[in-house]
């Protein structure tokens, strides 16, 4: 399971404007690395390792003072686990509610850590950027991932809210020592090694697929309506079409151009259908489940 958000960026209302949009507010952007005015959306595909994900769940949402509860709500409609099973997810989410929530729900957690936490190897306080100084390259071990190796060193530690936890440091080969070039990641399961950890945190990618191809391959990338309502029932209408280009596909490029031919031959309708033709009970039932 992973979780991230995207943002949907939004043109300032002239001032005195008699209908702006719904539910805007300012928001900070990790590209534009300043804040922009819009909405979030926070998704939620789920999936096995190495195959295809579906979206389970997402949240738009405006002037929330926290990507946090956007995020717990969605927590709060998983399953159950039923088998192993893993969230995966970046540093903004890596907080203490999150990753009880989770274990709540039977779910391990593998995320990314910000390098100004702190942790306390041995009882003493101090800040994962500033323990990494201290290690040398023999006490690392290599890993590969996504064909990179990386020089990682794993430490059990107790962090805020998660005790007995193992934090990964790692760098590129080439890079050790590098304080710009470091990453950290957290997995309170500290039976798992170095290797199986850093490949569960990989699976974190299909979270940024979903929202790239939502918004530049289905049209969520600048949704021309005004209410807050109308927003959300256009991004249902995108994650339904992203699983079902993933369900019916080999692959998702494989489905994707199955979709754009019936899109082609049914003269650009079959989303018009997805969202207008359903009964409005049978419509609000398929959007409580995903949204």
């Amino acid at each position: 399971m992973s979780l991230g958000d995207t943002g949907n960026t939004k043109e300032l209302p002239r001032a005195g404007a008699a209908k702006p949009t719904e539910g805007m507010g300012f928001h900070h952007s990790h590209i534009d690395k300043k804040k922009v005015y819009g909405c979030q959306a926070a998704g939620m595909p789920i999936g096995a390792m190495g195959g295809g994900f579906l979206c389970h769940g997402f949240r738009i949402y405006g002037r929330a003072k926290s990507k946090i509860g956007p995020a717990l709500e969605l927590v709060s409609c998983l399953p159950d686990a039923e088998t192993v099973s893993c969230a995966v997810f970046d540093s903004w989410y890596a907080s203490k509610d999150i990753t009880t929530s989770f274990w709540a729900k039977g779910y391990e957690v593998v995320c990314a850590l910000k390098t100004n936490r702190a942790t306390c190897p041995a009882g003493h306080r101090i800040q994962i950027k500033e323990f990494s100084k201290l290690v040398e390259k023999n006490e690392c071990c290599l890993v590969t991932a996504n064909s990179k190796k990386y020089y990682v060193y794993k430490l059990e530690t107790h962090l805020t809210g998660v005790a007995n936890s193992a934090a990964l440091i790692s760098w590129p080969v080439g890079e050790f020592g590098n304080g710009n070039a470091m990453r950290a990641f957290l997995c309170p399961d500290v039976s798992l090694s170095e290797q199986e950890i850093i490949g569960i945190y990989n699976e974190r990618w299909p979270i940024e697929v979903f929202f790239k191809e939502c918004k530049n391959t289905f049209g969520a990338k600048k949704i021309m309506l005004r209410t807050i309502c109308g927003i959300r029932r256009r991004w249902l209408v995108t994650a339904l079409a992203h699983n079902f280009c993933v369900s019916e596909g080999g692959s998702f490029l494989e489905g994707r151009a199955a979709f754009v031919k019936n899109e082609f031959e049914n003269g650009g309708e079959l989303l018009y259908k997805l969202a207008y033709s359903l009964p409005k009970e049978e419509f609000a039932e398929v959007y409580s489940k995903i949204a």
